[in-house]
C-alpha cells in the first residue's frame, strides 16, 4: 500500500509541476483562439478574441498561426494532466480514508498513467537538454533579425520558419550550436534532440542553391558530414532554396513528423 501511495504522490507532483511550466508558456502565446474553416478549395484561419470578435488570419502570417495552435495542443495537454492529478488526489483521499488501495482502481487507471509518466518523463529531459550551456557561434550578431516563435532571433525567414514548425511539434532544438568533425569545427542551423533514442539531430537549412560558390560550400560541408557518420535521412535532415524554390511550411512539417514521429 505504501509503495502504490508513494507512486501516486510522486506522479500527482511530477504533473503538477508539468501544468505549471504549461501556465508558464501559455502566457508567452497569442490571446485568442485559433479556428479552421473550409472555404471550397482554400481554408480561412480565424482569430476568435474574448467577447467573440473575429479576425482573419492572412495566409502570410505563419507565426500567429502556429503560436495558436501550439497554444490549442497545450490547453488540451494540460487537460488531460489535470484529469489524471484529479483522479489521483481522489485515489490518495481514498486509501488515507479507508486504509487500502483500491486495486481496481490501479488497474483501470495504470495505462493511463504509465502513458502520461512517458510523455511527462520525456517532456521534463527535453526540457532540461534545451536550457543546458553549449558551444553556440557568436559571429555576426547584426545578421540576427529575425525572430521565432520561441523568442529566439535567426538569420532568415527560411530559418524562423523551420525554427517554428520545431517549436510547434515539439520537438526540443538549439541553434547554431558548434560541433567538432576531426579538426574542423562550424555551426550547425540546428540541432534537434529525438526523444525517442535521446540523439541528437542536425538540421541544415541551405538557401541559395542555385549560387555556384554556395554549391561549392554546401559540397564541402556535405562530405565533412557523410565523412564522420552524419547520413541524412538517418541522423540528419537538409532543406533547401533556391531564388526560385521556396521551402513551404507543410513540406516542412511534413518532413520533420516523418523523421521525429
Amino acid at each position: 500500500m505504501e509503495k502504490d501511495i508513494r507512486m501516486m504522490e510522486n506522479l500527482v507532483g511530477l504533473y503538477s509541476e508539468w501544468v505549471v511550466e504549461i501556465d508558464e508558456e501559455i502566457k508567452t502565446l497569442p490571446e485568442g483562439e485559433l479556428r479552421c474553416y473550409r472555404n471550397g478549395k482554400y481554408t480561412v484561419r480565424k482569430l476568435i478574441l474574448p467577447g467573440g470578435v473575429r479576425k482573419t488570419i492572412p495566409k502570410s502570417d505563419h507565426t500567429t498561426a502556429a503560436a495558436l495552435a501550439r497554444k490549442a495542443f497545450l490547453e488540451y495537454t494540460r487537460h488531460k494532466l489535470m484529469t489524471v492529478i484529479e483522479a489521483g488526489i481522489k485515489f490518495l483521499e481514498i486509501c488515507k480514508q479507508t486504509g487500502k488501495v483500491d486495486k481496481q482502481f490501479i488497474k483501470i487507471a495504470d495505462p493511463e498513467f504509465c502513458a502520461l509518466a512517458g510523455e511527462c518523463a520525456a517532456n521534463e529531459s527535453s526540457k532540461k537538454w534545451e536550457k543546458l550551456k553549449y558551444p553556440k557561434f557568436e559571429g555576426y550578431p547584426e545578421k540576427l533579425i529575425i525572430k521565432t516563435i520561441r523568442g529566439d532571433l535567426v538569420r532568415s525567414k527560411f530559418e524562423a520558419m523551420v525554427a517554428n514548425v520545431l517549436f510547434r511539434l515539439g520537438i526540443p532544438y538549439r541553434y547554431e550550436q558548434i560541433h567538432t568533425f576531426g579538426k574542423v569545427s562550424f555551426a550547425t542551423d540546428f540541432t534537434a534532440l529525438d526523444t525517442r533514442t535521446n540523439e541528437e539531430v542536425l538540421i541544415e537549412c541551405y538557401g541559395m542553391m542555385d549560387r555556384a560558390n554556395y554549391r561549392d560550400d554546401y559540397i564541402r560541408k556535405h562530405g565533412i558530414y557523410i565523412r564522420h557518420g552524419r547520413i541524412p535521412g538517418i541522423n540528419m535532415l537538409e532543406f533547401f532554396e533556391t531564388d526560385t524554390y521556396k521551402l513551404d511550411e507543410l513540406t516542412a512539417e511534413r518532413r520533420l513528423k516523418e523523421f521525429f514521429y
